[in-house]
């Protein structure tokens, strides 16, 4: 009867956001293709752990050793964080030969690629002059389709974005000021509470550069940016703000 394997804990801890997920997806193609004696964790938080900035998310522990802090490594990369946890004899070894599922995989995706480039050309040579694309919006694009109140011909006169989380201690602080703003600029000021550990936000809080939380921005009625902050501020101070950026 063979040895049993070492055993192996991976603990994530990070929000939902894109480079967390990136870590756990390439954690389980690992220890799947490598049978790998390992659980994989993911928490959110931890009460041991604490990190009030945002970027140093995703944490990598194995067998309760910090490994990696705030980035999604690649995979040859994981694979020599994983063997310094294995004994020599079980250290995994790259293969330049992929296994036949692999193959299979290529495979498909050029049978993919080859459909596209098909429905492009029947698409390309369909299309008549005068006739509109549809084109996907930018970010950039949507903020201005949304927020520039000059253009959309909505009745607001600025928007003030909240970026935060549930889990942090001086998000839920704002949260007071968030719903007094709400009350005091009625009408005038679009209120927008954006949780940043939501995937649907990424794309938002890059595009503003959202690392740290909380986070305020301010955006007048052509959805420039007029002020932003970093952590708590009072809401005498924030009407002060809003009132010298109203026109």
């Amino acid at each position: 009867m063979s040895e049993e394997k070492t055993k192996l804990k991976f603990q994530v801890i990070g929000p939902k956001i894109m480079k967390c997920n990136q870590l756990l997806d390439l954690l389980q193609r690992l220890v799947d293709r490598y049978e790998l004696n390992a659980e994989i964790i993911h928490e959110e938080e931890s009460d041991d752990i604490k990190v009030e900035n945002f970027s140093d998310f995703p944490l990598l522990f194995i067998n309760g050793r910090l490994l990696l802090k705030g980035r999604a490594p690649g995979e040859k990369e994981l694979i020599r964080i994983i063997n310094r946890m294995l004994p020599v004899e079980e250290s995994i070894v790259l293969s330049d030969n992929p296994k036949p599922e692999k193959t299979l995989w290529v495979k498909w995706r050029m049978a993919i690629f080859v459909i596209a480039i098909i429905i492009f050309v029947i698409t390309k040579f369909s299309w008549k002059p005068g006739e509109k694309i549809n084109h996907p919006m930018s970010m950039k694009d949507s903020i201005q389709q949304e927020y520039n109140y000059v253009k959309n011909g909505k009745d607001f006169q600025m928007t003030y974005f909240e970026f935060g989380s549930k889990y942090c201690k001086s998000c839920k602080q704002m949260q007071q000021v968030v719903e007094k703003v709400k009350t005091e600029f009625k009408g005038v000021v679009s209120v927008i509470n954006v949780d940043v550990r939501d995937t649907l936000n990424d794309s938002l809080s890059n595009f503003y550069h959202v690392s740290l939380i909380p986070y305020q921005l301010l955006l007048d009625s052509e959805a420039n940016v007029v002020f932003k902050n970093y952590g708590y501020i009072s809401f005498d101070s924030l009407s002060l703000v809003i009132n010298s950026k109203l026109k």
